[in-house]
């Protein structure tokens, strides 16, 4: 039988799931409009990788994202909103570190940044309204917010004894110092050490590093310095530096508690717990946890310094959640969930349901302990935030409500049920909108990660769509009844990936894939055809790609470093269902985009291909590379090819020639995504989504144009920060845009024309 917490729990997040739904986050003027934005309810994150709780407010908290930024919760962690107002880069969204100011609970600071062709980017940016808008304050630093590093320590911390001083640490940029708050900042020393955690204790700074052992950094950099992992200590401001410690055989210190007066220190690394006693002249490892086992997490509580908490980041042996405990800073520890039970758990999306291995095996990140109840923990991993009142007897989900790792790759609507879209995700099943983009909630089959789906204009219950990871198994799924139940109708190799699916406009019962993959894998990458509503699939005539060993041609640029939405990533398609399109009025018209090297047309259904991409600006070297190849619904002939760096190009005659229509002066855009819609009476709504990217330093921006392309307008607002658009589908008679994001989740904008 259930507790009576746990039925409480139970009951309490019951209320909170009838109350879900989509968030306003602002309505603002730009140009000729008026513009609400709304996060829908599934609101967004990534790993998250960080918490921090308000010392004057216990219901205000903050976290950190991998690639979504900050978030904000004023009900004590039970719901959460994305927190990004004023950021420009999209790498802003990549926080490796947030601080709160121990003296002004509305001024925090944020470090954030990214790598992509071996490049770094880092910012450090200050709020003093709680996070609700960020201003610059440090550049050409470097943060690797999305990397193997992004769960160790915070990088900025505030000096409790001393009011306005708050250290820096970087990647390998040194340790930088402020006196102001964070206003403005000088450096200290310590370049080239590769920083995992920086912590203030009695007006001395510790700074813990990464060695050249550390083997996960990913395809960033060659920084070998023939250097060791170091614990640092400065009693001057950082004027002057000596080793603590140092270990040749730890390939990295990821995060320290430093307490009694710097007396007593505590350490994570690859393996186990480090305790000293003697203020960091030596350390043991901690003999009652797992030895074997990584430990990222390490925390102790505000109300009583004795107690402290670390998680396993794996699970060894049969604990389901490897969470432990200790009174006596750090020297016994203890289980404090050792028999975790389904009926423990509550209130957890259908996907993860009550599942304690799920809750223990997801990468526990971050354990902040409650600075008013000293039974309430906030626990952060890969799925979101659970929250426990009763040192880990319960735990409840909250349903991850604005709060998850979300991170879409593509985004449809029906097109005969105008109030129904889909949504391919990279790290879950297909989720599904009934009510215009408000809700989401995951299909009933749950075959995962589905990237790319298409619905049936023909048959209205159908739904196509695949399933599975970049270098795993692929699977082709067809559905009847809209998502209830699927049959798989096609396993593809592990080399291949379907970028896309599309109906065939004019004729009933086509469908067409785009496949990727190399010549050694099952299927030939290239355009495949079903005339069987997707039961069974050829490849007619030639493959387009023929000449091509491998479809991405540059694997490395366009799965590695340009598409993705972390450098070393390449299971994710980060904008499928773009390279594939048809003509809406001839039959047999079929449009293959690929990267680098063309767009390929077939005018007879795929039996002969041409590249007509010469005139376009395919440039590798420059990062102008095809985004998106989409014809116009409503007009015979007319396709548009969007460009990194390059903007939109537009032909009228099957692409026999082309001309640039956006941007028509010298400024660069990244043409990320393009939706065409009209209304019942032939208003048309032309959208053109933007995004920034490192190796594409162009202006975030979603522009629209009710004259057919003759005028633009941009209705974005950096107020919701520097969202990146994977896919925007627009539709004129709502008045409104949904585009769906990589971190942010699905946001719309509903536009109204000031008179």
């Amino acid at each position: 039988m259930k507790s009576i917490v746990g039925i409480f729990l139970f009951l309490f997040c019951l209320q909170i799931d009838a109350q879900v739904s989509s968030v306003k986050l602002r309505t603002y003027q730009k140009g000729d409009y008026t513009v609400s934005a709304y996060q829908s309810d599934m609101g967004g994150g990534g790993y998250i990788t960080g918490i921090l709780q308000d010392f004057r407010d216990s219901n205000v908290l903050y976290a950190r994202s991998d690639v979504a930024g900050v978030f904000k919760s004023t009900d004590g962690g039970k719901s959460w909103t994305v927190k990004n107002g004023g950021l420009t880069k999209m790498s802003d969204h990549y926080c490796h570190s947030l601080a709160m100011d121990p003296f002004d609970n509305k001024r925090l600071l944020r470090a954030s940044g990214d790598v992509r062709s071996f490049c770094f980017t880092g910012r450090i940016h200050c709020s003093t309204d709680g996070g609700e808008t960020w201003f610059l304050v440090k550049d050409g630093l470097d943060y690797y917010g999305n990397g193997s590093t992004r769960m160790f320590g915070e990088l900025i911390a505030f000096n409790p004894d001393k009011k306005g001083e708050v250290a820096a640490g970087s990647f390998s940029k040194g340790i930088w110092l402020s006196h102001d708050g964070g206003e403005t900042w000088s450096c200290k020393g310590l370049e080239g050490e590769r920083m995992a955690a920086v912590e203030f204790c009695d007006n001395r700074i510790y700074v813990s590093t990464i060695s050249d052992g550390y083997n996960n950094l990913g395809l960033i950099q060659d920084f070998k310095r023939n250097r060791k992992s170091c614990i640092y200590v400065s009693e001057d401001d950082g004027e002057n530096w000596k080793v603590l410690y140092e270990n040749e055989n730890l390939p990295a210190i990821y995060e320290m508690i430093v307490t009694d007066h710097g007396n007593t220190i505590l350490f994570t690394a690859q393996w186990g717990v480090y305790r000293s006693e003697n203020g960091g002249k030596s350390f043991d490892v901690v003999s009652d946890l797992p030895a074997k086992s990584t430990y990222r997490t390490l925390v102790q509580s505000d109300l009583d310094p004795s107690v402290c908490y670390t998680a396993e980041m794996i699970p060894s042996g049969d604990i389901d959640v490897p969470i432990y405990r200790s009174s006596d800073k750090g020297r016994t520890w203890h289980l404090i969930s050792p028999n975790c039970r389904p009926e423990d758990l509550s209130c957890f999306p259908s996907w993860h349901g009550n599942n304690p291995r799920k809750l223990g095996d997801s990468r526990i990140s971050h354990i902040l302990p409650d600075n008013k109840n000293p039974d309430k923990l906030y626990i952060s991993n890969w799925w979101g935030i659970t929250i426990t009142e009763d040192l880990g007897k319960h735990y409840c989900g909250n349903y991850f409500k604005g709060i998850g790792i979300i991170c879409c790759e593509s985004l449809f609507q029906h097109p005969s049920r105008p109030n129904q879209l889909i949504a391919g995700i990279c790290d879950h099943a297909l989720l599904e909108s009934v009510d215009s983009g408000s809700t989401f909630n995951t299909i009933p089959v749950r075959y995962s990660p589905a990237r790319i789906a298409c619905f049936s204009k023909h048959n209205p219950d159908l739904l196509l769509f695949a399933a599975g990871s970049k270098g795993g198994a692929i699977n082709f799924c067809k559905s009847e009844d809209g998502g209830k139940t699927a049959k798989k109708v096609w396993e593809l190799g592990n080399g291949n990936f379907v970028q896309d699916i599309k109906e065939d406009p004019v004729v009933k019962g086509r469908f067409w894939a785009y496949i990727e993959g190399d010549t050694a894998s099952l299927y030939q990458p290239g355009i495949y055809c079903s005339d069987d509503y997707g039961d069974t699939w050829t490849q007619n005539g030639v493959n387009p790609f023929g000449r091509l060993k491998t479809v991405p041609e540059d694997v490395f640029k366009i799965d590695r470093d340009l598409t993705p939405i972390v450098n070393y990533q390449h299971k994710n398609g980060c904008g499928t269902g773009q390279m594939l399109a048809l003509d809406h009025f001839q039959q047999g018209v079929v449009y293959a985009g690929e990267w680098t090297t063309g767009i390929y047309r077939s005018m007879d259904g795929g039996q002969h291909w041409t590249n007509i991409g010469t005139e376009l600006p395919f440039d590798k070297a420059s990062n102008s590379v095809l985004q998106f190849v989409y014809t116009d619904p409503y007009r015979k002939g007319v396709v548009y090819a969007g460009f990194w760096n390059q903007g939109v190009w537009k032909s009228n005659d099957f692409g026999a020639t082309w001309y640039s229509v956006f941007p028509r002066e010298k400024n660069k855009f990244n043409a990320s995504s393009m939706s065409i819609h009209r209304d019942e009476n032939k208003n048309e709504l032309m959208v053109l989504a933007c995004s920034n990217h490192s190796l594409g330093d162009t202006d975030t921006a979603l522009w629209i144009s009710e004259d057919n392309g003759r005028s633009w307008n941009n209705i974005y607002d950096f107020s919701i920060g520097c969202a990146r658009f994977l896919s925007v589908v627009a539709n004129a008679d709502q008045h409104r845009i949904y585009a769906a994001t990589a971190g942010n989740g699905v946001i719309y904008f509903d536009i109204l024309k000031n008179r």
